[in-house]
């Protein structure tokens, strides 16, 4: 059963609580001006909502203390209390004044007073409640299979750098390859490890691109913290942040992690290789970066990324601990498949040998072999031993075949490839549109994806597993007739609506962004400073490998890659983006135009200014001439 919580506010705060719960999940919150069905009797839909949650959040205020219809919320929810143990009750004071010393004195043990005040914060600590146990369904609530000896592992040497330092380090780096349960093996250590740090788990997780830099770190930061993040202030921001000394970005980001410090939280940025330059070294203002941290203790930062820094780099960065999350072990494999056959309603699996280790250690391949099994039956991985020489390819194809997903899942998992990531209530809009379906069997759609690990939730929405992305997109396109058209006007309307209320969602934006592209679409002047540079190179990479030999999209690889041109960006990403418009000009056999931007290339000193020079050559079969530059 999906998880709900109940809000139960007065109607002065409307405002403030409207933004707390367009940044829930959807599906997973009742509020009552949205929830409850014209006509229903206000004190039974009160009653009714109260009784089906799983958590009853209270907004204390001046006018929610005073209201009687806030007070009945609370008498049903302390009668709830009682015949259900298991709920959770949350108390956030909306302000200074507010003490715990106005509540009923049963509700008192229930405030929780270091969330923040922002809606944002708040938020997240009730998406939090719901995504760990044991208010969360069993696709979200994961339980650590294998990590007890890592654990044991990480611990030690952690008491060894405290010993060292006489100081607990405050830059986690969770390393390893994806979908090997980083992020959750760093929630792990941080709450088994550090358990007086309670609520260092509250912190925002920021999703940042592949190629993410300091700016991605800014603008994720900024929309966490500022209550009125707005078009119209980050337009105006990112300017001024952008055109600072690195020493002074430098600043403004520490201080910003500093922000979640002072509520006892840690930052959880998670990329690819975004820290790092393509030759492997740090980027600029990764290293000044640490030191920042060093001297703010209370901040907490945890990395989660592709590659691991040097012991050598690391020397004087006494602040720092890096961590390499490795496979799982085959006994462990074996553990977890059996564990999560009982959330898929079957009976307890015991794979063969040789699929536990073609898993190859990989918790996510192995969640998703259970959800083919639930889906096909146990022959479906034992038909063939050729199989076992490519399981993990066979079991996410397999997962994406036509017979594996419904309807409503396949138009999910479509949306959801075409952006990074996506609000719920979009995708649930859509869906319902199109399908007539409820609020719960959405819910319960999203769950078998997020079970079967080819949906993640990211912040208030979700994402498509990157394991399946380029795999999904290859196999569905563009998705069923008039489904990119519908989903494109309500992205359309969203963002319109995130305009008029004067918010700023980085989300909706780089899905608008996306969709412009993927439509061939030129985005609008006005955005073009709104756009950061690893989103740039996202769209741009994305639409040259979905087009190779489709001229229209490798006209909008031109169209979009010289905007790289005139953006204040890092001379390696600007290579990296008009290496993409080149190769786009070549095989459009536009030489011409490619030999211009080639000149500006010998001129800047880029690198691939030769190989781009040997790749036209060959394209025009001039194979003789192009051999010296490749």
């Amino acid at each position: 059963m999906v998880p709900q919580v109940f809000l139960s506010l007065s109607g002065y705060d409307d405002a403030f609580v409207e933004k707390v719960w367009r940044r829930l999940p959807e599906g997973l919150a009742l509020f009552y001006k949205k929830s409850f069905a014209n006509g229903q009797k206000l004190l039974d839909a009160m009653e009714e909502g109260v009784d089906r949650s799983s958590v009853f959040v209270l907004f204390a205020s001046k006018h929610s203390i005073d209201s009687c219809w806030v007070g009945f919320e609370v008498d049903q929810a302390r009668l709830a209390k009682i015949q259900r143990p298991n709920l959770r009750v949350l108390v956030f004071p909306l302000s200074a004044d507010i003490t715990s010393a106005v509540l009923p004195t049963w509700m008192r043990q229930y405030w929780v007073s270091r969330a923040g005040w922002n809606p944002q914060d708040i938020a997240r600590y009730v998406r939090h409640i719901l995504t760990s146990p044991p208010i969360a369904p069993s696709s979200l609530s994961a339980r650590v299979f294998g990590r007890g000896q890592h654990l044991d592992m990480a611990n030690q040497r952690l008491m060894t750098a405290v010993a060292e330092t006489h100081a607990t380090p405050n830059v986690l780096v969770f390393t390893g390859v994806n979908g090997i349960g980083r992020r959750t093996f760093a929630r792990y250590l941080l709450e088994q490890s550090l358990p007086a740090l309670p609520e260092l788990r509250f912190g925002p997780e920021l999703l940042l691109p592949q190629f993410a830099d300091l700016a991605d770190l800014y603008r994720g930061l900024r929309e966490q913290i500022d209550p009125n993040f707005s078009l119209q202030t980050f337009e105006r921001d990112l300017p001024v942040f952008q055109n600072m000394s690195l020493p002074e970005q430098v600043e403004e980001v520490a201080n910003s992690i500093a922000y979640f410090g002072e509520l006892g939280q840690a930052v959880f940025a998670v990329t690819g290789s975004g820290l790092f330059e393509d030759r492997g070294n740090p980027k600029p203002w990764v290293r000044p970066l640490f030191n920042a941290l060093a001297t703010r203790s209370q901040a907490k930062l945890c990395i989660v990324a592709h590659r691991q820094f040097r012991e050598e780099e690391l020397r004087s960065h006494r602040n720092v601990f890096q961590l390499y999350v490795p496979p799982l072990k085959d006994p462990d494999i074996r553990a977890l498949i059996t564990f999560a056959s009982g959330a898929f309603g079957l009976k307890p699996l015991s794979p063969s040998d040789n699929l536990v280790s073609a898993i190859g250690g990989h918790p996510d391949i192995a969640k998703a072999a259970v959800r083919l099994i639930a889906q096909r039956g146990e022959h479906i991985l034992e038909k063939s031993p050729n199989i076992l020489f490519s399981v993990q390819d066979e079991i996410l194809s397999e997962n994406l075949d036509v017979e594996a997903l419904s309807e409503v899942q396949q138009e999910v998992l479509c949306m959801l490839s075409w952006v990074p990531r996506l609000s719920g209530r979009i995708l649930e809009r859509v869906v319902m549109a199109r399908h007539k379906t409820s609020g719960p069997d959405f819910a319960e759609s999203i769950d078998n994806l997020i079970l079967g690990c080819l949906v993640l939730v990211a912040g208030s929405g979700f994402a498509i597993s990157s394991a399946i992305r380029e795999m999904f997109r290859r196999r569905y396109g563009y998705g069923p007739s008039g489904l990119i058209k519908e989903f494109s006007a309500a992205l359309s309307d969203e963002w319109r609506q995130s305009v008029e209320n004067s918010e700023f969602r980085s989300e909706l934006f780089d899905a608008f962004v996306f969709m412009h592209a993927l439509e061939g679409k030129s985005l609008p002047d006005e955005l073009q400073n709104l756009l950061l540079p690893s989103t740039l190179q996202e769209v741009i990479r994305e639409t040259y490998a979905r087009g190779r030999d489709d001229a229209e999209a490798l006209r909008r690889v031109v169209a979009w890659g010289s905007i790289a041109q005139k953006m204040k960006l890092d001379e390696t990403v600007r290579e990296e983006i008009l290496s993409s418009v080149v190769r786009a000009h070549i095989r459009l056999g536009e030489y011409a135009a490619a030999e211009q931007f080639m000149k500006l290339f010998d001129k800047n000193g880029y690198r691939s200014a030769p190989f781009l020079r040997g790749f036209s050559l060959r394209r025009q079969d001039k194979h003789r001439d192009a051999l010296p530059f490749l």
